[in-house]
């Protein structure tokens, strides 16, 4: 958060905001907060702090922790974006593409203050050597408010290309939609016996989230 914070703040020009009189007690009351229950943690596990701190963040950042390690490639995250936002994310091109045209990071500060959000957590957990999908949640968040507001809620243009995202986008959510009904009456009706476990009838309550957005689409 302090990251995301300053690298904003360095964009917006308005540094010295970081640097306020309050940043002190705020620091205080912090450390006042948290440094009970670490000693509490340690004292009744003695090594939980060279556990959690050396083992569970630094080593697995490096890669020199020795087992449970999870180390995967740099693009790790990336090539996960899109499906752990399916089926929004499939709109991520049109907000790209409208960002850009409507140089939206030049004129919204909330967009600015979103992006950097994305950028930092992304780029700090890409950098590990050890990886796991839950790292990159704190992400999504930013980028699901920067796809819905530029790439759902901006009507679409004249422009082909743009209509032509929003399509895609719009026959990715229908499909997805669709593919769930389709699984769930597959496995209900046991048209393929032995492939899919028979769900309970009132799973089909779950429907009601596709059905939602289906409505939206059309």
């Amino acid at each position: 958060p302090a990251a995301i914070v300053f690298f904003w703040l360095l964009w917006e020009r308005r540094l010295r905001a970081a640097f306020r009189w309050s940043l002190a007690p705020a620091a205080l009351f912090f450390l006042i907060l948290i440094a009970p229950l670490l000693w509490l943690l340690e004292r009744h596990n003695p090594g939980f702090l060279r556990q959690f701190v050396l083992e569970e963040h630094l080593a697995r950042f490096t890669g020199t922790r020795k087992e449970g390690l999870h180390p995967e490639p740099f693009y790790f995250f990336a090539v996960d974006l899109i499906p752990l936002l399916f089926p929004w994310g499939l709109f991520l091109f049109r907000a790209g593409r409208t960002a850009v045209v409507h140089r939206v990071f030049a004129s919204d500060p909330l967009s600015r203050f979103l992006w950097v959000w994305f950028l930092v957590v992304f780029l700090f957990f890409s950098a590990s050597t050890g990886k796991l999908l839950s790292y990159i949640v704190p992400a999504l968040a930013p980028l699901a408010l920067l796809i819905g507001r530029w790439g759902l809620l901006e009507p679409p243009g004249p422009s082909r290309v743009d209509r032509g995202f929003w399509w895609f986008g719009v026959v990715g959510v229908i499909g997805f939609a669709v593919g769930i009904l389709a699984m769930w009456s597959i496995g209900y009706f046991q048209w393929l016996p032995g492939d899919l476990g028979r769900p309970r009838l009132s799973s089909g309550l779950a429907f009601l989230a596709p059905a939602i957005a289906l409505g939206w689409a059309l």
